[in-house]
C-alpha cells in the first residue's frame, strides 16, 4: 500500500498527459488525417501509388472548368488598318435664283440662294452705290419677313432694316423695304433674269481611298474639288464652252492626277460676282497632310461671258497702277483693319506703336506691303478677286482682307476693257 501511495502522484501525471495528448490529436492532426483516403484491403500504403490509383480510376462527374481566355490585345495597341478601295461622290449644289429690277429707284441685283422650303436666304447690290446687303429668314418669323444686314454688320434689324414680301420668290420678287423702325417704306420690285450672267450649279467631287495614314491611323486621303458648271442657252455658246468645267471623265481624270496618299486637298467655290458679263469666283484651297503642317491659299477665276475669255485683273488695270493701288490698300487697312505691331512682315515690329502707324500710317506702312505689278493675278503676299462692291485684296495667311470700291478704283481701270464695261453700266464711269 505503501508503494501505491508513492506511484499515485505519478500515474496521475501520466493520466493528465495522456488526455492533453488526445486532445492535441483530435483539435490539431483530426482534420489532416480524416482527409486521408482510407486505404482498402490489399492495397499497399503508398502516397505514389494511391495517388495514381486515384487519377485511374473513376470519379464522380464534375463540370469542366472553361479554358482560360487568350490574351487580348494591349488596350493602347489599336488593330490595323486596312487600305480602302478608291471611289468617286459627286454632289451637286444648285446656284442661286437670280432677279434684277429696281430698289428704292436704283437698279440692283438679287441672288437668293437654296436653302429649305420655309426660309430664304441671300444678298443684293445697289449697282450705282456699290453697297451690298445679305438677308435671311429669322426662325419664327412670318414666312414673307427678311431681315438684312451689310458685310460688316451682321444680318440685324438694326443695320439693314426688312424686306416685306407681297408673295414668296417666283418670277417675280415685289415688296417693301423698311428701315429698323419699320418707316421710310421703299418699294422693290424685280423679276428673274440670267441676261449678262449665266445659271450655273457647282458639282462637288469627291475622290476618298487609299492606303491608311499609318498602321495605328485608319484616316485615308480625301481629295474635293468644287467645279463651276455652267447651265442654260448661254453655256451652249462657243464662247463659253471653251471655258466650261470638264465632264465626268475629265473631272475624274484631274483627282486622280492630283491625288496624294499622304494628304487631304479641298478646292471650294465661291462665286462672287455673276453680273455685267463678268463671272469672278475663287476657289479656296486647303491641304491637311497626315504628318506635318498643312497649308492653305486661294486661286482666282475671272471669266468675260461674252467673249469667253479668262481673264487676269491686273489686266484690267492701267501701267503704273501698283504704287497707287498700294496706296488705297494702306488706307483701307489703317481705316478698317485691327493692325498689329508684327503684322506685315516688320524687320523691327516694336519699332512702330499702333499711335504711329495712326499718324503717319501709309509712310510707316507703304514698305511692307507687296508690291503689285508683276502681271499676275496673285503676287507675292496677296490675292485679287472682282466682288459686286469692288476688288478684293487678300494678304498672305489672311493677314488682311480689305475691299477697295470702285468708286475709288475707277481711276486705275483701263479703259476698253470689260471691267471698264461694267462700271459703264453701272453708271460708275
Amino acid at each position: 500500500m505503501n508503494n501505491w501511495a508513492e506511484l499515485r502522484p505519478v500515474v496521475a501525471v501520466v493520466v493528465v498527459l495522456a488526455v492533453l495528448a488526445g486532445a492535441y490529436e483530435a483539435a490539431v492532426r483530426g482534420p489532416f488525417r480524416s482527409a486521408r483516403p482510407k486505404v482498402l484491403p490489399g492495397r499497399p500504403i503508398n502516397a505514389f501509388a494511391d495517388s495514381a490509383a486515384r487519377v485511374a480510376a473513376p470519379g464522380p462527374v464534375v463540370a469542366a472548368l472553361p479554358p482560360a481566355p487568350a490574351p487580348g490585345p494591349v488596350e493602347d495597341e489599336e488593330p490595323e488598318c486596312q487600305p480602302e478601295p478608291l471611289r468617286f461622290v459627286e454632289k451637286i449644289q444648285p446656284g442661286p435664283r437670280r432677279y434684277v429690277g429696281t430698289v428704292g429707284g436704283e437698279q440692283a441685283t438679287v441672288e437668293i440662294y437654296p436653302s429649305s422650303p420655309d426660309s430664304l436666304r441671300g444678298r443684293f447690290y445697289l449697282w450705282r452705290s456699290g453697297l451690298e446687303y445679305e438677308f435671311s429668314q429669322p426662325r419664327r418669323q412670318r414666312p414673307l419677313v427678311l431681315v438684312l444686314g451689310t458685310a460688316r454688320y451682321p444680318v440685324s434689324y438694326k443695320h439693314g432694316g426688312r424686306w416685306l414680301l407681297r408673295s414668296r420668290p417666283g418670277p417675280a420678287l415685289q415688296g417693301t423695304w423698311v428701315d429698323s423702325a419699320g418707316q421710310h417704306p421703299r418699294p422693290f420690285l424685280l423679276r428673274e433674269s440670267y441676261q449678262d450672267g449665266v445659271r450655273y450649279e457647282l458639282r462637288h467631287l469627291t475622290l476618298r481611298g487609299g492606303p491608311p495614314a499609318s498602321r495605328n491611323s485608319c484616316n485615308v486621303p480625301i481629295n474635293t474639288y468644287e467645279f463651276v458648271h455652267l447651265l442654260g442657252p448661254a453655256a451652249a455658246r462657243p464662247p463659253l464652252s471653251r471655258v466650261q468645267c470638264p465632264g465626268w471623265a475629265g473631272r475624274r481624270r484631274q483627282l486622280r492626277a492630283d491625288y496624294n496618299s499622304e494628304t487631304s486637298n479641298y478646292y471650294l467655290a465661291a462665286v462672287k460676282l455673276n453680273d455685267f458679263g463678268l463671272l469672278s469666283y475663287q476657289l479656296d484651297y486647303a491641304d491637311s497632310p497626315f504628318e506635318g503642317t498643312g497649308g492653305f491659299g486661294e486661286v482666282n477665276v475671272l471669266l468675260d461671258l461674252v467673249s469667253g475669255q479668262q481673264l487676269t485683273i491686273t489686266s484690267q488695270l492701267r501701267p503704273g497702277y501698283a504704287l497707287p493701288l498700294r496706296r488705297l490698300l494702306a488706307k483701307h487697312l489703317l481705316a478698317t483693319q485691327p493692325l498689329h505691331e508684327d503684322d506685315y512682315g516688320m524687320e523691327n515690329p516694336h519699332r512702330y506703336g499702333w499711335q504711329q502707324l495712326r499718324d503717319h500710317g501709309q509712310r510707316v506702312l507703304l514698305p511692307h506691303l507687296p508690291a503689285f505689278g508683276s502681271g499676275e493675278d496673285t503676287d507675292v503676299g496677296s490675292t485679287f478677286v472682282l466682288s459686286a462692291q469692288g476688288l478684293k485684296i487678300g494678304g498672305d495667311r489672311n493677314v488682311y482682307l480689305v475691299t477697295i470700291p470702285y468708286a475709288e478704283l475707277r481711276p486705275l481701270v483701263r479703259p476698253g476693257t470689260p471691267l471698264a464695261r461694267m462700271l459703264r453700266t453701272r453708271g460708275m464711269w
